[in-house]
């Protein structure tokens, strides 16, 4: 999932951001291996706390966020069913923060 440097608010980015996080939050089941969603960012902080406000929102417990409970050192895919790993990849790291929303 690529999304672009946003310039204002723009709703079709945004529509489509739902649609994306919708539809792989729906086919994410228990008894499924983990789905790995690779996004590329190139947005601003402000647009990181949309990102990740929209994701937090639609996949819920569904998103790892942090260690996985009941499990200790490396995690395996069967360790991990039925949830969504973000993977970011950035091209300014120096510029770039992945917000935690407040729970």
């Amino acid at each position: 999932m690529a999304i672009l440097q946003r310039t204002g608010s723009d709703p079709w980015v945004y529509t489509l951001l739902c649609r994306l996080c919708r539809a792989i939050g729906d086919s994410v089941f228990h008894e499924c291996w983990p789905v790995l969603v690779s996004l590329e960012c190139h947005v601003d902080e402000e647009g990181q706390k949309e990102l990740v406000k929209q994701m937090v929102e639609t996949w819920g417990d569904k998103l790892v966020r942090g260690p996985v409970e009941g499990v200790c050192g490396d995690i395996t895919p069967a360790d991990s069913k039925g949830r969504v790993i973000l993977m970011v990849s950035t091209t300014d790291l120096a510029r770039t923060v992945i917000y935690e929303p407040q729970l």
